[in-house]
């Protein structure tokens, strides 16, 4: 192409850059009069419109309003135009534009007074914004979030900081108010150009754009079929549609049972029960020795009297294991306490029969809430706390029990 017809074809674009388009008037002298249209149609109402302008003199604005005389990209969507003197074929309305996601108009709802709908890319203080009052569907192989290194700090190494030349990407479900939502990232070490895996991670969390709680996370199921699935294999397996049940390792079913088939592993040390106390809560410390309560059912009380056969069990400090009649929301099971049936627990005793070494068994005293070494054999069969783990000289103490009632 000759330089002339270059030359020329540039004057053409730059006048076209300030035409105006449907009266639309420009609030600065600084500024063009209008958007700049890209677009084979003659009525934008009917068949759409593309155009670039500045933010603050075009039909629309971006919707953080932070662009002002900067450029914005828009593409508006042509109307449903039931006007009299519609251009719009019955037929393209019916395939194209008088669909769920048009605005329509007609001889008494013109354009003038209808908003419609208009995609924008526009600048915001934080970076460039994508607006529109609808949905944006991506048709495409994948989709990929990586971080822009460009104009990175070098001396900022975090993953999570934006301009660290360490960062990661970064990808939010925003909330309602936007202060943060469901944020995902990924981490790798990398040797040799290797990963390695001891030392790389995917997070997905409840997160402010502060990086603070959030609140809930919740994982949701709809059907009564469905379960959460913990899944361990290599590609071809634990996601394959036809056998990936055979890859699960782990599951939450609809009800809330888990299944896990490698066993678990609890931080606690035994297995407890919760259960209602006798009288207020706040009467009770971990380590208490607790009886059955023989005045109202399903009920627990202090201890208080020498081999108790009531004896019940140990206020849990830190239960491994915790069995509840009520579901995992019922308020009520912030009013009981756990009790330990089973394994290791701290306890309240008392050599108030004698010092206590460990292996002892132990029963209940004469002091509220606090076990004792068992000497009496007669009076010993059902009486039995448990095993001492721990040796008490005299006084009273705090020591670990094998809980094991008989």
């Amino acid at each position: 192409m000759r330089a002339s017809r270059i030359c020329a074809l540039v004057v053409l674009f730059g006048c076209c850059w300030g035409c105006t388009v449907q009266g639309q008037n420009n609030s600065s002298s600084a500024a063009v009069s209008g958007p700049t249209l890209f677009s084979n149609n003659q009525n934008g109402v009917d068949f759409g419109e593309v155009g670039i302008v500045p933010d603050y003199s075009d039909v629309v604005s971006g919707y953080e309003g932070q662009a002002g005389p900067q450029m914005h990209f828009r593409l508006s969507r042509a109307y449903c135009d039931k006007r009299t003197e519609s251009k719009q074929s019955a037929s393209d309305q019916a395939n194209f534009l008088c669909v769920p996601d048009a605005v329509t108009i007609d001889d008494t709802h013109p354009a003038s007074s209808t908003p419609n709908k208009n995609f924008v890319i526009v600048p915001y203080k934080d970076g460039m914004n994508m607006d529109y009052p609808g949905g944006i569907e991506i048709n495409s192989v994948f989709v990929g979030i990586h971080p822009n290194f460009s104009r990175c700090v070098a001396a900022d190494t975090y993953f999570l900081t934006q301009d660290s030349c360490q960062a990661s990407g970064m990808l939010w479900a925003e909330d309602n108010h936007d202060f943060g939502g469901l944020f995902a990232s990924a981490y790798a070490t990398v040797n040799n150009g290797v990963i390695d895996s001891s030392q790389s991670f995917v997070l997905i969390a409840s997160d402010t754009y502060q990086h603070t709680s959030h609140g809930d996370m919740l994982f949701v199921v709809r059907d009564a079929q469905d379960n959460f699935r913990f899944q361990f294999g290599g590609e071809g397996g634990a996601e394959n549609p036809a056998q990936y049940k055979n890859w699960t390792r782990a599951r939450i079913d609809s009800t809330g049972k888990g299944y896990f088939d490698g066993g678990t592993q609890v931080g606690g040390a035994d297995f407890a029960e919760s259960v209602g106390a006798v009288g207020k809560k706040a009467d009770y410390e971990p380590g208490d020795v607790l009886v059955i309560d023989t005045s109202s059912d399903r009920r627990f009380s202090l201890s208080t009297s020498p081999y108790s056969t009531l004896a019940a069990g140990i206020y849990s400090t830190k239960p491994g294991v915790v069995g509840a009649l009520h579901s995992s929301e019922d308020p009520q099971l912030r009013a009981e306490i756990p009790m330990a049936m089973m394994g290791i627990v701290p306890c309240k005793v008392s050599s108030e029969n004698g010092p206590i070494a460990r292996g002892d068994l132990l029963v209940t005293s004469s002091t509220p809430g606090y076990a004792m070494r068992g000497t009496d054999g007669a009076r010993l069969p059902g009486a039995i706390i448990g095993k001492a783990l721990q040796p008490l000289t005299s006084g009273k103490a705090e020591i670990e029990v094998l809980v094991t009632l008989r």
